[in-house]
């Protein structure tokens, strides 16, 4: 494996903390010796463990919150959902960071238009939370191309901004574009001259998960369920958590076969593109900290005229990107080598890792199918879909690894919401494709794949659960709940890559979150998952 550092560690302990800090890249075969007398159909695993985030960096955010504002947000989804975004402005952004509100019901508002985080810009984004009130219909489209508009007419500035826009709603499009497929291609064509992730969350049984799926995949993000309102914090921070652990911008791993080696499939959720020459670009997005992703190649070797037992390069691999650290653009390279002895070799051993991959890329895949089929009717076929491959990965050499036995456990969970079609349009339609989704893409979300979870998702759950128990000590208190705001709480150890110029010192710490009215707010009672259920769209 080759790659772009040029300082070489001088022991262990310089090897391991280069090792740590840098992303790497591995090929493995399924087997290292197959014969020669015959072309060979066999599997490589393309491994990445992205670096892990130094202390003191992280890229500066540009994030554009879109919510939903009509009608059936009313109640304690709004409460919920304006009291974390405030939490978010309060405590999770810094004065490098800039944020902006737009707010949809029939009608499109900028209530904050990209506003930097010092103090001043807080106070500004925590009036126009506090200021978000349900209204009329859901003009869907017009709220998500509205906030990608306002990303795309920010200066570009360095390579290292993080740009998101974060999309909240509970409800089905109509009004302004209503066909779910028409607001994929109205998005991308949005961000042609300006790319940016988007984190879709969609609240309770009756908002549109397709869409909100299909919108999240196409940028490399991720699609959150809300099943209750209490998991709104928890989805927020598991998403921030990540924004803020970026380590590797534009990661695109590109694949070369070499002498006759053909490169037939890749098996994984990311777009891939054929170049000239038989090679493949898979566009991986952005990295985050301690990222694994690790990509299934189905690879044919051609028939050879004679042994040859010596190993020789078949595939080559590099992936190239920005690394936030460095603040450049860096490439790792590395190659597999394969033997062709005139007979396959017996016992060889086996790619535990391999196995192990092929049996999460199966399960999640499964789920997806499942879904289809109960989408269409087909429920009690689903639910025998996801049993299948749930006895498959039991059975598999790497049945009993961690990453198998957690996919296996949220399988068996979603099996049991495909009991009949209530249940499953309920609960199982929803969780089953994101969990998939999670699972695929191997990153946690709040409720699913959390085998993935890495340390700044830790950090910022553990912060936004601290919202949490504020905010019930402030409901089971006698006094007013705006005297007991939310207390300021620490990031992680991960402060923003670049200070802005004029700061002298450390930031200050923004204003406490202001509460609505104390009596809106003095006896309020978190809702039961019926509540989420019982929402109707109507009008909305």
């Amino acid at each position: 494996m080759s790659s772009t550092s040029s300082a070489a560690p001088t022991n262990d302990a310089q090897m391991a903390e280069a090792s740590r800090m840098a992303t790497t890249l591995r090929l493995t075969p399924e087997k290292s010796a197959l014969s020669a007398s015959a072309e060979q159909a066999t599997s490589v695993l393309a491994t990445i463990v992205a670096a892990e985030a130094s202390a003191g960096i992280r890229q500066p955010l540009e994030l554009v919150a879109v919510v939903d504002r009509s009608g059936s947000m009313s109640g304690s989804k709004i409460q919920q959902m304006k009291e974390t975004l405030s939490f978010l402005v309060s405590n999770g952004l810094t004065r490098t960071d800039r944020f902006a509100i737009v707010a949809f019901d029939n009608k499109v508002e900028t209530r904050l238009s990209v506003t930097t985080m010092d103090n001043d810009g807080k106070k500004k984004a925590l009036e126009a939370v506090a200021n978000l009130q349900p209204g009329g219909a859901t003009n869907l489209s017009g709220g998500l191309l509205q906030g990608i508009d306002l990303l795309s007419k920010q200066d570009p500035g360095s390579s290292g901004t993080n740009r998101a826009v974060l999309l909240f709603t509970d409800g089905i499009a109509n009004n302004g574009i209503r066909e779910p497929s028409e607001i994929v291609v109205a998005a991308q064509g949005a961000m042609t001259a300006s790319p940016c992730t988007i984190f879709t969350f969609g609240f309770g049984a009756d908002h549109q998960e397709d869409l909100l799926r299909n919108l999240a995949e196409s940028t490399n993000g991720l699609y959150y369920f809300l099943e209750k309102s209490e998991d709104i914090p928890t989805a927020f921070a598991d998403c921030l958590g990540g924004l803020v652990s970026v380590v590797a911008q534009n990661a695109t791993l590109t694949l070369e076969g070499v002498d006759g080696t053909v490169l037939a499939e890749a098996h994984c959720p990311y777009k891939c593109e054929a170049l000239d020459g038989g090679r493949l670009a898979i566009s991986l997005g952005d990295l985050y900290s301690e990222d694994e992703k690790d990509i299934v190649l189905s690879v044919k070797l051609p028939q050879l005229p004679a042994p040859r037992p010596e190993a020789a390069v078949a595939v080559r691999a590099s992936i190239r990107y920005f690394s936030v650290a460095a603040s450049a653009i860096e490439e790792v390279g590395c190659t597999l080598q394969l033997s062709r002895p005139a007979t396959t070799p017996v016992d060889q051993p086996a790619n535990a890792r391999l196995d192990e991959q092929r049996s999460r890329i199966d399960v999640a895949e499964a789920m997806r199918k499942a879904s289809v089929l109960a989408d269409s009717g087909q429920v009690s076929e689903g639910r025998d879909l996801i049993r299948a491959a749930v006895a498959r990965a039991k059975q598999s050499p790497a049945g009993a690894s961690p990453v198998v036995s957690g996919i296996v456990a949220e399988a068996e969970r979603i099996e049991g919401k495909f009991v009949d079609r209530h249940v499953y349009r309920m609960e199982g339609q929803k969780m089953s494709k994101m969990s998939a989704m999670a699972n695929m893409q191997q990153r946690s979300t709040h409720s699913s794949a959390a085998v993935y979870e890495k340390k700044s998702k830790v950090a910022m759950k553990n912060m936004f659960s601290s919202m949490s128990s504020a905010a019930s000590s402030c409901c089971s208190s006698s006094a007013p709940a705006s005297a007991l705001p939310l207390p300021p709480l620490p990031l992680p150890q991960m402060p923003t890559q670049q200070p802005m110029p004029t700061q002298q010192g450390p930031p200050t710490p923004g204003p406490p979150t202001p509460g609505p009215p104390s009596s809106s707010r003095r006896k309020m009672k978190m809702p039961t998952i019926r509540s989420f259920r019982n929402s109707s769209t109507d009008g909305s």
